[in-house]
């Protein structure tokens, strides 16, 4: 899922050159294993809890204090320090410099943000206080906070926002279970080839030139192997920490301003949608609903090819994963981020109408027929929509 162009390459990566040595052959297996976990790992989900113009670029002072703030400074060791930027108050255990980049990536979504929510026209309220995020270290220790004090309990989730407390909390990916495991596979063939340069040594010293020169050729090619492992997991660990911090900030923005209604239960493919849409790895520039983000885009062409898509009728009801195979999990998150792509570039009206209908609905989880209803009185028939909607991807991708 990353665009980290590089991320999404790792699935083209070759293996390492076969060979009749059974060491080297099974260098090809890790390097598959290796694989198999970044990209498992690659399909990030986030999770919105369920349950303006919003402030202008040149802010006043926000309020540092605020119930999150209060609430998160008691609940999380001093261990934990806090980082001070315009809109935010980051409390973190993480690297200091890592934590402080990130801390400019929620400052530049905000910004993007309200670059949207001015295209659309909807008017978000503005931020009553800085608003809390809260970064882990370990992936261990964000699993035990989510679950005790927001009833996150999916292994799955790297982040979240919660409408209850008004904070976002993730943890630095670069260190998670996936890529540390990762790490330490690579680290297992660099020892393999420590032991086959030794092995080219002593065949130097024993006068097996020929046999030493060979072995030579094998350990540079090994190690450019090795190299381009290593670079593409540190890609794939910086952009992920990008794209989950853009895609929870996104997700605090606008229920913070009152875009979505903490009260109201949202179905799922506008929360993540959007959410999903300000996914970037690079973002210092332009990112949000009208700028591609290459890894959700080609993850959703993969499904529409295989005609893997939920029928639209079914998404804009689905307000829960629950029961949901891991599968159609990955088919909502990339299916919404398409819809609300297309729909901020040649649907802006309704995208706003319904955004505001939305905010106007009773309390509490609403059946999918009042879903449905809602839907189709901001965009008209759900069925039509979905026709033009797919034939203009699928004309995009080259596809009949």
């Amino acid at each position: 899922m990353k665009e980290c162009a590089e991320i999404v390459d790792l699935t083209g990566v070759n293996a390492f050159p076969m060979t009749k040595n059974p060491s080297r052959t099974r260098w090809s297996l890790v390097v598959m294993a290796i694989l198999a976990i970044v990209i498992l790992a690659g399909d990030r989900w986030s999770l919105s809890v369920r349950q303006s113009a919003a402030q202008p670029l040149h802010a006043p002072s926000l309020e540092k204090h605020s119930d999150a703030y209060q609430t998160a400074r008691s609940l999380l060791p001093r261990a934990f320090a806090e980082y001070d930027s315009t809109r935010f108050i980051v409390f973190s255990n993480a690297d200091a410099h890592w934590t402080r980049s990130h801390a400019g990536h929620l400052e530049r979504t905000h910004h993007q943000f309200m670059r949207m929510v001015n295209r659309l026209g909807l008017q978000p309220e503005p931020l009553r206080h800085k608003l809390v995020c809260i970064v882990f270290a370990k992936h261990a220790e964000f699993l035990d906070f989510a679950s005790l004090h927001d009833g996150v309990d999916d292994p799955w989730v790297t982040g979240y926002y919660s409408p209850k407390h008004d904070w976002i909390a993730f943890y630095n990916p670069g260190q998670g279970p996936a890529v540390n495991d990762a790490r330490s596979q690579i680290g297992e063939m660099n020892n393999e080839l420590e032991a086959l340069a030794t092995e080219a040594r002593q065949a130097s010293r024993q006068g097996q030139l020929g046999h030493a020169r060979l072995l030579g050729q094998e350990l540079a090619a090994s190690r450019q192997h090795v190299s381009k492992q290593e670079r593409l997991l540190e890609a794939y660990a910086r952009t992920e920490g990008i794209a989950t911090t853009t895609h929870e900030a996104t997700h605090m923005l606008m229920y913070h301003s009152n875009l979505q209604s903490r009260q109201v239960g949202y179905p799922l493919w506008v929360s993540e949608g959007l959410a999903t849409c300000f996914e970037t790895s690079t973002p210092n520039q332009a990112f949000g609903p009208d700028r591609e983000y290459q890894p959700r885009l080609s993850r959703f062409r993969e499904t529409l090819a295989d005609d893997a898509l939920l029928p639209l009728r079914s998404l804009i009801t689905l307000d829960r994963l629950d029961g949901l195979p891991e599968s159609k999990i990955d088919v909502v998150y990339h299916q919404s981020y398409a819809l609300i792509a297309w729909m901020s570039r040649f649907r802006q009206d309704q995208l706003r109408r319904y955004l505001e209908t939305m905010r106007l609905q009773p309390p509490g989880d609403l059946s999918p027929e009042h879903h449905l209803t809602v839907f189709e009185t901001a965009f008209g028939d759900v069925d039509a929509l979905d026709r033009a909607w797919l034939r203009h991807e699928r004309g995009r991708a080259g596809q009949p």
